[in-house]
């Protein structure tokens, strides 16, 4: 009797130590996958293998090698809630016991669900050298990102923000990320970023993202910004793409290509400018020496049609105004230059050129058009044959067909005497008489009708006067 009370004294003990001292477990998943547990060197025990790694899950791979039983528990992301029992089938075990899956001489999988990690340990069964402490399978950690600026499909210009956001378990990857011009794809089209020989700024936490570029000078059109942060071990893999549109923003260049610098004009002056791209419209402007532009004044024309060339033809004498009124352009110095816009309403215009407006070659007051002289000042404007040509630059100026260089009196009609001969020279004798006595009798021969045959140029008789 005495002896069994000893026995159970040493039973007690025994279980009341187990309860406090730890279990400790003599291998691990590794040493029974890879034979090198220490006491059976060499054999391949029970173990786990991860078979896959998702999002919210890991499919592992049980294996019982042998032809008795070993029983795995497992839980999710280290939750005891899961425990289905508060007593461990190992007595040695001060714990609850999980959700489990027992094997003999078999492989068997399973996938369980996690937000980060499934943890498995082999506590009971057949044999208690092959046990090993819970141990640690990964999920793939739900990684996620998004852009915020720019918005998809928006048409930006000027400084423009590039921004987006990073969720990942660590927060120390890095990162990639570029602009490009009409595509996303990688290598091509690069025009800001820290790849592709880009080395632009840009602030980056492992977390928050952001850049900013000025889009100023950039060509209008469709780009692609690419945010790639690097992923660790396990980590799911992020490019995120996003379309944008910058507006052209570039000036188009106009040349006024007539009228022509320091060149002279009159009457229809041509005017000409070219745009180096399609250009909505554009305005030709003009002001007098001294003046300055004034749309109130409406010097200018708008030629308004989508092209590369745009002309329009100036009247000097009866100049257009912007509305249909006719202004006037008096002589003198006057400044010209073209205005415009391309498609996207970027505006742009060319340098003054200075002409000379002269439409009064003569400086006689009567504008060329209307002068019968234009060459010579004449501003009487007379015209004795009334052919339209002022005398001051008519060759015949009576009209008679005696050109004014063989003409003995080339302000009559009536007189075609050559000049030079005998009777040119008493014709003009006889008028010199007439004109200091007013009258006289050769007057009346010349004015007598039917007597002035005699001294036409034609006539024989005009040779023998002055003769026997």
């Amino acid at each position: 009797m005495k002896k069994l009370g000893i026995l159970i004294a040493i039973v007690v003990l025994l279980i009341s130590t187990t309860s406090v001292l730890a279990y400790v477990y003599p291998s691990t998943n590794a040493d029974n996958k890879n034979g090198t547990n220490s006491a059976r060197p060499g054999v391949i025990g029970p173990h786990v293998n991860l078979v896959e790694s998702n999002v919210g899950e890991v499919t592992l791979e049980f294996v019982m090698p042998s032809a008795y039983w070993a029983c795995f528990e497992y839980r999710s992301d280290g939750n005891t809630t899961q425990a289905i029992d508060p007593n461990h089938y190992n007595p040695w075990l001060d714990d609850d016991l999980y959700p489990y899956i027992c094997l003999n001489n078999d492989v068997a999988e399973q996938t369980i669900s996690a937000d980060e990690y499934v943890e498995v340990r082999l506590a009971f069964g057949g044999e208690r050298d092959w046990d090993f402490d819970w141990t640690r399978f990964d999920t793939l950690y739900s990684r996620t990102a998004e852009i915020t600026s720019p918005d998809p499909d928006e048409e930006v210009s000027g400084t423009v923000s590039f921004d987006a956001i990073l969720t990942d378990k660590d927060g120390d990857d890095s990162v990639q990320w570029a602009v490009r011009k009409g595509t996303c794809a990688g290598g091509i089209g690069t025009v800001f970023g820290n790849v592709d020989g880009f080395h632009d700024s840009f602030d980056w936490d492992g977390s928050v993202f952001h850049a900013s570029a000025d889009t100023s000078s950039w060509e209008g059109g469709e780009y692609c910004f690419v945010f790639n942060p690097t992923e660790s071990a396990g980590d799911i893999p992020i490019r995120l793409t996003r379309n944008f549109v910058v507006l052209d923003q570039i000036a188009p260049e106009i040349e006024l290509i007539e009228p022509i610098d320091g060149n002279s004009y009159s009457g229809i002056i041509h005017l000409k400018a070219t745009c180096d791209e399609v250009c909505d419209y554009i305005n030709f402007w003009w002001r007098a020496e001294g003046q300055s532009y004034n749309p109130a004044d409406k010097q200018y024309h708008y030629v308004h049609v989508d092209g590369m060339i745009f002309e329009w033809d100036l009247d000097s004498l009866n100049p257009e105004l912007w509305g249909g009124a006719i202004g006037s352009m008096p002589d003198g110095n006057y400044f010209f230059y073209a205005a415009g816009k391309d498609l996207a309403g970027n505006w742009a215009r060319t340098p003054e050129v200075q002409v000379i407006v002269d439409n009064d070659a003569d400086d006689d007051g009567i504008q060329d058009p209307e002068d019968n002289c234009p060459q010579v000042a004449n501003p009487d404007q007379a015209d004795l044959d009334k052919d339209g040509v002022g005398d001051a630059c008519d060759n015949d100026k009576d009209g008679d067909g005696v050109t004014s260089d063989k003409d003995c009196d080339d302000l009559n009609s009536e007189i075609t005497i050559e000049k030079g001969t005998k009777a040119c020279l008493i014709y003009k004798m006889i008028s010199r008489l007439c004109s200091v006595h007013k009258w006289c009798f050769w007057k009346g021969i010349f004015n007598a009708p039917g007597l002035q045959k005699p001294f036409n140029s034609n006539s024989r008789a005009a040779e023998h006067i002055g003769r026997e």
